[in-house]
């Protein structure tokens, strides 16, 4: 998915809507966040005091309200849960899927609690020697080399 276009995509619709307001958008970036950090995949799961730290929100109502309100307009789905250790569930909705290339899965997280392929790996009980196999040979990969023109092109216009 290109995030860029999606979130074009997101902001065209926003400003489409009368009704959105600073909180909504502040709230669908946090969302958002989160999202692009579990490498897009539905649904991600919320605590109520992080989302509202990320997105400066307040007031647990105001929360609550930009919340649904947001369900309401399409851009999310909302599933509450009642219990404060397991946390809701909100699924975005995708506004653009387009031709581009997968994700790089051999990144290196930016925050310490996402899960990633090395914790991933480590849970399958690769050894460290493993790891340092793998990290030489992507070293060891071709330089990079500049695609035609023609490519550059194509990818643009899509």
């Amino acid at each position: 998915m290109n995030y860029i276009k999606h979130q074009q995509n997101v902001f065209a619709m926003m400003d489409e809507n009368e009704n959105i307001k600073p909180t909504h958008i502040s709230l669908y970036i946090s969302l958002f966040r989160i999202w692009n950090h579990n490498r897009f995949k539905n649904p991600i799961t919320l605590f109520r005091e992080e989302i509202m730290n990320m997105s400066k929100i307040n007031s647990p109502t105001t929360y609550l309200k930009v919340l649904k309100e947001l369900e309401l307009y399409g851009f999310i789905r909302y599933h509450p849960s009642f219990d404060p250790n397991l946390g809701s569930k909100v699924y975005l909705t995708i506004f653009w899927k387009g031709t581009c290339p997968p994700p790089n899965q051999n990144l290196v997280p930016i925050y310490k609690h996402i899960n990633n392929i090395y914790n991933n790996r480590k849970s399958n009980d690769l050894s460290q020697n493993e790891l340092k196999e793998d990290n030489m040979k992507e070293k060891q990969k071709k330089a990079f080399q500049v695609p035609p023109i023609e490519h550059i092109q194509i990818y643009f216009e899509q």
